[in-house]
Parts: C-alpha cells; sequence; structure tokens
C-alpha cells in the first residue's frame, strides 16, 4: 500500500535504537480495523491529561496549539499555513506528500473547504523532546464535528519536528498525522 513514514532513531552510546513509527497511507482504507491489534492494551492517549506547561519551550507549544485550534476550526488556510517553514514536509492521513511553501498554501486553502463544522478541538502535547534548535513533539487531539451526513468525536495522533527559525520562531519542519 502506498504510505507516508517517518522513523526517528536515537543514538545510546554507540547504538543506534528505533525511538519512534509513524505512518499513514495516501488514500482511504476500507479495511482499518484489520490493522488493529485486539489483543493488545492500549490507551487512546487523547483522554489522557495535557503534558504540563512549566517550562518556556511547553509554554510556547501550548499556546501554538491554542492558536492552531482557533485557525483550524474557523477554516483559515492563511493562519494554518502559517505554523509550517518553507521548507515543510506534511503527511496528512489519505493524501500524498504535501512539501514546501507553494504546495502547503495550496493544500490547506483546498483542505479547509472540506472541513466539517468543528463543535471543538483539543490540540494537545504528550511528550516533548527539546533539542535545541529542533523539538519533536508527540501530541494528540480530540475533534467534536458536526457535517450534514455525521457527526461524532474522533481523536488522532501527530508526530512533527519543530524547527527554531532564525527569527527565532518555532516552525514545523516535518509533520505526520495518523488517526485512531
Amino acid at each position: 500500500m502506498k504510505g507516508k513514514y517517518i522513523d526517528l532513531w536515537e543514538r545510546k552510546g554507540e547504538q543506534i535504537l528505533l525511538l519512534t513509527q509513524a505512518w499513514n497511507y495516501d488514500h482511504a482504507v476500507n479495511f482499518g480495523d484489520q490493522l488493529k491489534f485486539a489483543d493488545v492494551p492500549s490507551v487512546i492517549i487523547a483522554y489522557e491529561a495535557h503534558l504540563p506547561v512549566d517550562n518556556p519551550v511547553r509554554f510556547e507549544l501550548a499556546a501554538l496549539n491554542r492558536l492552531m485550534e482557533k485557525g483550524i476550526t474557523e477554516h483559515d488556510a492563511k493562519i494554518w499555513s502559517q505554523f509550517y517553514a518553507n521548507d515543510a514536509s506534511w503527511l496528512y492521513t489519505g493524501n500524498s506528500l504535501v512539501q514546501g511553501r507553494k504546495s502547503l498554501d495550496h493544500f490547506f486553502g483546498a483542505h479547509v473547504k472540506e472541513m466539517p463544522i468543528f463543535e471543538k478541538l483539543d490540540v494537545r502535547n504528550e511528550r516533548i523532546d527539546d533539542l535545541g534548535n529542533y523539538v519533536i513533539v508527540y501530541a494528540s487531539h480530540i475533534a467534536i464535528i458536526r457535517n450534514v451526513d455525521f457527526s461524532g468525536v474522533f481523536t488522532g495522533k501527530d508526530l512533527a519536528v519543530w524547527r527554531r527559525e532564525p527569527n527565532g520562531s518555532l516552525k514545523i519542519f516535518k509533520h505526520i498525522g495518523t488517526y485512531d
């Protein structure tokens, strides 16, 4: 199946270990339930408590999450696109790779026109690895939506590599989203 993958590796002494693997598909699949492991205990992390906001990077990212929620729920493609660096890659579920400023602006402009009405969107950080110029963020979200044909509560996860730009701002450099 055609899809997108991000593998993050960690160096521990002489060893290089796989830290995280995230993936999604370029198209909808009708057998998603077969990709779940019913016998393996799991937790929907989006239902857990937010990561405490107890240092400057966590504060900055929590504030960015609030602005992102507002931009997404208001279908504001211009705000949403500004979260991404000019050379960013967005690996959105059900779509092919979106890379670079022109492609990102076009994608978000078209995407917001397809989105449902959000009753509530809660983006939360579950883990933040501050590496200096790069910040790896494991996040989740709860989306309460309504549309003509359906409504409900949906959860998902995000893995984003944020980069500190020369002007000091944090911008998303690599981003992959997955849904539960």
